[in-house]
């Protein structure tokens, strides 16, 4: 019963940490100088106060309260794990990847754009982070009974692919036309991945996990 707790806590803290994120960026989006275009702006513009001086505060502070939210969700991490040794290890290590994620978040609300080369490697490592988050826990579950919401593993797969295609062509220095697009696509991608593996979560109504709402475990 304590591992059911602590995962479906871990969930309800992930949910309110996307809701966070969600609503202050369309927030902040309002008070841009000029009209947001995904096209031409990069996500970290709109916490720069030269760009959005009304609505930076918005951003940033959600950024920093999303980091906040996640942490106990990465926590639970290790709490879904049935099977070999290796799964509990990688689930660990999913879990270090996961504060280092809220870690970076939080120090990106408080370093935004404006702060320059300082942010920029911020976001690097905040990418990297969840990049590695999601393999990890996407490998360590593949096979678990807990995650055989088939849709999750999927989704999972195809945002860590869709990473290591943009941070491919980051390190070629290659910037397509639809490299911002692309961006926000994996950003809300990994979001929506999360979000699934939440209400997987909180679907349960046993401690063995055998018998959801969605009746598809």
């Amino acid at each position: 019963m304590e591992g059911a707790f602590i995962r479906r806590s871990g969930a309800r803290f992930c949910v309110a940490a996307i809701a966070v994120y969600v609503i202050c960026t369309l927030v902040s989006a309002l008070f841009m100088t000029k009209p947001f275009d995904p096209l031409g702006n990069w996500i970290g513009d709109l916490g720069n106060s030269a760009f959005n001086p009304q609505g930076a505060i918005i951003y940033n502070g959600g950024v920093i309260l999303t980091g906040l939210l996640l942490a106990p969700f990465m926590l639970s991490l290790a709490h879904w794990h049935i099977g070999p040794q290796w799964s509990r290890r990688m689930l660990t290590a999913a879990e270090a990847a996961g504060i280092a994620l809220c870690l970076g978040m939080v120090l990106l609300g408080l370093f935004p754009e404006t702060a320059g080369g300082l942010h920029l490697h911020l976001s690097e490592f905040v990418y990297a982070a969840i990049t590695v988050l999601i393999i990890l826990v996407n490998v360590a579950l593949y096979r678990n009974v807990r995650y055989r919401l088939w849709v999750i593993p999927v989704l999972g797969f195809a945002s860590f692919l869709l990473n290591c295609f943009l941070i491919g062509l980051y390190l070629a220095n290659v910037r397509p036309a639809m490299f911002t697009v692309y961006l926000w696509m994996s950003v809300y991608l990994a979001f929506f991945w999360i979000f699934l593996f939440c209400y997987n979560a909180l679907a349960t109504r046993a401690p063995d996990l055998m018998d959801t709402t969605h009746g598809l475990l």
